[in-house]
């Protein structure tokens, strides 16, 4: 039996490589959803309940100097939580524990009064826009499509697991002004039962 050597068998892979290539796929938008691409509103679970620990992460990747961040909390049952801005400078990442959630200003200093979600588990919507004269202090509230990206992490404290996803990405309808409404359930997560 003839054996190949690496010079032949690098050869081989690059032409099965070669004979399996087809064209590439364009990004585009998707204006249901998406958890491939960024948007102008995020939604993503979290559970800070008994034994349970959750963290955000956003990234502003829209090439802005800065943009406001409006994240609104709300529990399992749909009732309103908190409201709180996060300023996210250019290419800014922000990784928030919902045990101290505050505002974050456009020195990328918190500010506010802290929340701390313990106890309660739900989802999140942040929405990106246009910033004001101190970023978090939008004067109109212009939504900016493509412009952020998250994830989200539910831990278990007892036994030190975590599953984790990308958040959902909504982007702005034909008009612009606002997030086009999404008319199916999350691709991947029921946020009623937390069930991945």
């Amino acid at each position: 039996m003839a054996t190949l050597s690496r010079v032949e068998v690098a050869a081989l892979a690059l032409l099965l490589l070669g004979l399996g290539a087809g064209p590439a796929a364009a990004l585009s938008d998707d204006l249901r959803s998406s958890e491939r691409q960024p948007g102008a509103a995020l939604v993503a679970p979290f559970d800070v309940g008994a034994g349970h620990a959750s963290f955000l992460v956003v990234s502003q990747i829209g090439g802005r100097d800065a943009v406001a961040t409006h994240w609104t909390f709300w529990s399992e049952s749909c009732e309103h939580l908190l409201d709180v801005w996060i300023c996210l400078t250019a290419e800014d990442t922000v990784v928030v524990d919902l045990s101290d959630v505050r505002a974050v200003g456009e020195d990328n200093d918190r500010c506010g009064p802290v929340a701390n979600l313990a106890g309660e588990r739900g989802f999140v919507v942040l929405t990106a826009f246009e910033p004001g004269p101190k970023c978090i202090d939008p004067i109109r509230r212009v939504p900016v499509d493509d412009a952020i990206v998250g994830s989200f992490t539910i831990a278990s404290l007892a036994t030190s697991s975590a599953f984790g996803a990308d958040a959902v990405a909504y982007g702005l309808d034909d008009s612009g002004a606002y997030v086009a409404r999404p008319d199916h359930e999350l691709p991947w997560i029921d946020p009623r039962t937390f069930t991945p």
